[in-house]
């Protein structure tokens, strides 16, 4: 009998758990009169129950072995610590060839049994790394191994940072239509004279219809180069493929006609309009951008974001004096002087510091080719509790052995879906744009 794993034992007891649940939910609606299926739901919550509880105790066990094992002084140059993933970078086979997630999906789908057991055991890894988040519904439709997603910085495109900023929620596992309720009308109070009538002013509601968005993408390789290649093609095609998903799901967050951010219809508009812009000058303009989120959506909002050359034109701002008027130490920035915002970190896209205290993040995805001279870029301060984005956790992966089989190819496909709207409180959002945002000039 084969020793299971950690996470093998947290994937079973998560299923039992599950099972469990529905054998109880089951007994609580069944009718009282019906002895015998009542019986036989008992026995199986009995059965359920008592492998739960044996799950458990394994986990247990195995979880204090690990401790035990991790306490146990280890001579130089050992290291106890978790088991590598199956997909992990860099691991070899006893052959020597590079292990491929890619290649196994495609000899899985060939009969090899070998690979099959890998793509199950990744399979398992992911339930319990990913088991909140749907994200494959079985066969070969995988999510990629970690690390194929774990080094999108190595490629020369933008990634995610406004998706991330928002703090993506999981995706519902069916529908392509998601309707939100909201309140258009509301109710309303007067004051009331002795005897008189009472005020009566009836809410209005609607629904805010958004739809899930597909992002997908592929490549055709030759069957010699998912063979022979060394590295394997999951350290160029797949990572590939990963980070243009990511940036393309950004794109539509921000760009999308109708419905992304900055082209919303309805959100607070703050024009800056100056043939020879100055970071002081745009400094008020976030002042105004903020009040109009505390006036008209009566909340405050907690992000802006801009395009990193905006960000570069703060950072190259001094005063008459030619001190910076963004410092890269908020401590030093309060002893010294009266700063104009606070840089925390060098990066060329994400949280790079603090303006008027909302956090600042730069986004490469932002347009730069917007107004009359196709020169202009826009700022987006908003507040992100009232924004909706559900995704899956990871784009899918799928190989498709036959379709090019006459030219001895395969085709590689990754998509994943997600759905997103801003329209919830339009007012939650103001853009800041106009002629003061051209392409600056250092």
């Amino acid at each position: 009998m084969s020793v299971k794993t950690l996470e093998e034992l947290q994937s079973e007891l998560a299923d039992s758990q599950l099972a469990l649940d529905q054998a109880d939910a089951a007994l609580q609606t069944l009718d009282p009169k019906d002895k015998e299926t009542r019986e036989e739901l008992g026995a199986r919550f009995t059965e359920k129950e008592e492998e739960v509880a044996k799950l458990a105790g394994d986990i247990d066990r195995k979880e204090r072995m690990h401790k035990a094992l991790a306490a146990v002084p280890k001579p130089e140059g050992i290291e106890v610590g978790r088991e590598p993933r199956t997909y992990e970078k860099g691991i070899r086979e006893n052959n020597g060839e590079f292990r491929s997630f890619f290649r196994d999906l495609f000899r899985m789908e060939k009969g090899d049994v070998a690979a099959a057991s890998r793509i199950a055991r990744h399979s398992r890894e992911v339930a319990v790394e990913q088991r909140d988040i749907s994200t494959t519904s079985g066969g070969v439709g995988l999510v990629p191994p970690q690390y194929l997603l774990d080094e999108l910085a190595e490629f020369a495109r933008a990634s995610r940072p406004f998706a991330d900023a928002l703090g993506p929620r999981p995706l519902p596992d069916t529908g392509m239509t998601f309707n939100v309720p909201r309140v258009t009308t509301g109710t309303a109070t007067a004051v009331q004279s002795e005897a008189g009538a009472v005020q009566e002013t009836n809410a209005v509601s609607d629904y805010l219809s958004f739809t899930v968005n597909t992002v997908a993408g592929m490549q055709d390789v030759s069957r010699q180069l998912l063979d022979r290649s060394d590295p394997a093609t999951d350290t160029v095609i797949g990572q590939d493929l990963a980070a243009d998903y990511a940036k393309q799901l950004d794109v539509q967050l921000l760009n999308q006609a109708t419905n992304g951010i900055t082209v919303l219809s309805g959100t607070n508009t703050v024009t800056y309009t100056d043939a020879t812009p100055t970071a002081g000058e745009l400094y008020a303009k976030f002042a105004d951008a903020i009040q109009q989120v505390w006036t008209l959506r009566f909340a405050s909002p907690d992000l802006i974001v801009m395009h990193p050359r905006r960000w570069a034109f703060f950072l190259g701002a001094v005063d008459t004096q030619n001190r910076p008027l963004v410092l890269p130490d908020a401590g030093a920035a309060n002893q010294l002087f009266n700063a104009m915002a606070t840089g925390t970190t060098r990066v060329p896209q994400g949280l790079v510091g603090v303006l008027m205290g909302l956090p600042v993040v730069i986004d490469p995805n932002i347009s730069i080719t917007l107004g009359a001279g196709t020169n202009q870029d826009v700022i987006v301060v908003t507040r992100r509790s009232d924004q909706l984005l559900f995704e899956v956790g990871a784009p899918t992966v799928q190989v498709f052995p036959d379709v090019l089989s006459g030219n001895l190819q395969v085709r590689i496909a990754a998509w994943g879906y997600f759905a997103f709207t801003f329209a919830r409180y339009v007012k939650a959002t103001s853009i800041i744009s106009g002629t003061g945002l051209v392409t600056p000039t250092f």
